[in-house]
């Protein structure tokens, strides 16, 4: 469904109507009044769409200033990462509708500034070391223009501002992401670094300090944040020398850098592979992961999943080498094309049900089995969240156990991210498998199918995965061919239909306790309570529990 912005219009009514009754009951009261491709806007905007990022950041930000476009999701969720929010607004409708957003009792404690941007003092007081710049251009130039003045203005060190690059290269600015390329790269034996596929990557330009996200690409993309690794030339001549025996190699392209990780496409005489490059213990763990179940499926000659070729410790980073696969990540316009999407669907779940089927069991969830496939992934979801949201998680667990009581079920390997972004296509034909680091093998099926579904519904429909799990587990709202996928990977692997529901669930839980995962060292329940309050209250109401 195309999404359409409210209007000038629409934004006085919200702010009269919010000024005056709050901010839900204004909401409500647009909500009967506007066009339905306006509503998917407003629930973009209660969903939070863009900010479920603010737990991952890794520096120690104590304060935001966010120049806040929208009906308040940005401003809502930032409060609840760091101690100071300045928000700062282009126009009086959305100061006053934030305004009133946030002035409901679960807001009372946080310390939240409002200003205009003709309004907003010089000599507001705070770290620039300590403090994030946020802004959400989006092609608009005026927010682009507020992002600088603000830059100038405080000369503020951390920033996160997302635009499309194109635009943003227009205003001379691009300079930046090429000196970004040479820091990362700073140190490689030769510089024949070229962009590939530059619209959809996501740079981080002029050092360490600056974040660019381009939201417009039709590719798929990855992100860019700061990292702490201590990399240099002399690491990368180690890395040349340990795994292939020579002294340089093309470093073709960067697909992510985390704090503690970096992902490059590296270019030899003989072949292009995968180097991953990690330091901390989580990023360890998912290296482990990602490696034994590549050794698992190479075991197996599954001509879809990629080769590890080696894996050592280097300088105190744990580094490991895989094939590149050929061909490339799935893009909006492809699962926009009926046909293609289609096709990629049924190879999607044919070669997932092989190397399923590979590594097949049966076991009842009981004892040991089930603490490990139900109790922690709970607790470790239960756990990321503040006290008062503990009571929802409790019945989600007592309702999965009396779903699976005495009932025999199918184990697999399940993958932990099977998206489009880690299926990788050739002439509309899916020619690997990659990024196995979530992996757990002896696990529960049908999850990696409901989360690729999840997946498809946020790229096609631009909303935040936690949106599309709402659609697709809460209202179903998936089409034919989506549930005749689902009943044939439920018949090849003997899955009663009255388990589909609690095993979507299981998706969601599996999805908060293992993919966010994060060793962010901000407390990050604020943020989780603020994304995913409305869809597991959404998820206790549709189940009457």
């Amino acid at each position: 469904m195309n999404t359409i912005k409210l209007s000038k219009e629409d934004k006085k009514i919200i702010a009269k109507k919010s000024s005056e009754d709050g901010f839900n009951e204004a909401i409500e009261i647009i909500y009967s009044e506007i066009s339905i491709q306006k509503h998917e806007y407003i629930l973009n905007e209660l969903s939070l769409r863009h900010t479920v990022w603010t737990g991952f950041i890794n520096t120690e930000i104590n304060t935001a200033v966010v120049i806040e476009t929208g009906l308040g999701a940005v401003v809502a969720t930032i409060s609840a990462v760091v101690d100071h929010v300045y928000a700062i607004y282009l126009d009086d409708d959305t100061k006053a509708i934030v305004e009133a957003r946030v002035n409901k009792k679960e807001f009372k404690n946080r310390d939240i500034n409002h200003y205009l941007i003709s309004e907003v003092p010089k000599n507001l007081v705070f770290n620039y070391d300590e403090t994030l710049l946020v802004a959400y251009a989006e092609g608009n130039t005026l927010v682009r223009n507020a992002f600088f003045k603000i830059n100038d203005l405080y000369n503020i060190n951390y920033y996160y501002f997302v635009d499309n690059s194109e635009l943003f290269s227009k205003t001379g600015h691009n300079k930046y992401l090429t000196n970004a390329v040479r820091y990362h790269i700073e140190g490689t034996p030769r510089d024949p670094f070229k962009l590939t596929s530059q619209a959809n990557k996501i740079y981080q330009f002029g050092g360490l300090k600056y974040f660019i996200f381009n939201i417009y690409s039709k590719y798929t993309g990855k992100y860019i944040v700061e990292t702490n690794l201590n990399i240099d030339k002399s690491f990368y001549i180690s890395v040349a020398n340990e795994f292939f025996g020579i002294k340089s190699y093309n470093v073709r392209d960067i697909f992510f850098i985390k704090p503690n990780g970096i992902l490059l496409l590296i270019e030899c005489p003989d072949n292009q592979y995968m180097l991953r490059i990690t330091s901390d213990e989580l990023g360890k763990n998912r290296l482990y992961n990602n490696n034994s179940t590549l050794r698992l499926l190479n075991k197996k000659n599954i001509d879809f999943i990629p080769t590890l070729s080696g894996e050592k410790r280097i300088s105190n980073h744990c580094c490991s080498v895989e094939e590149c696969i050929n061909g490339r990540n799935i893009n909006s316009d492809d699962l926009n094309d009926k046909d293609i999407k289609e096709k990629i669907y049924k190879q999607a779940i044919e070669k997932l049900i092989i190397f399923q089927r590979l590594t097949l069991s049966q076991a009842i969830l009981i004892d040991d089995t089930y603490d490990r496939l139900i109790k922690i992934p709970f607790l470790k979801s239960k756990s990321q969240f503040s006290s008062k949201f503990h009571h929802v998680f409790d019945a989600l667990e007592i309702y999965i156990k009396n779903s699976f009581s005495n009932k025999t079920l199918p184990l697999v390997l399940y993958h932990g991210d099977y998206s489009a972004d880690n299926l990788m296509i050739q002439n509309e034909n899916i020619t690997g498998i990659i990024d196995w680091e979530y992996a757990i093998q002896n696990c529960l099926p049908l999850m990696d199918l409901i989360f690729l579904f999840c997946n498809v519904f946020k790229k096609q429909n631009n909303v935040s995965i936690i949106r599309a799990m709402y659609e697709v587990v809460i209202l179903e709202n998936i089409g034919k061919n989506e549930n005749d996928e689902i009943y044939l990977y439920c018949e090849t692997f003997n899955i009663k239909k009255n388990l589909i529901k609690p095993l979507s669930i299981m998706c969601i839980v599996y999805f908060i306790a293992y993919r966010l995962e994060s060793n962010s060292k901000i407390s990050r329940s604020g943020m989780f309570d603020e994304n995913f309050s409305n869809l597991l209250l959404a998820i206790k109401k549709s189940l009457n529990i």
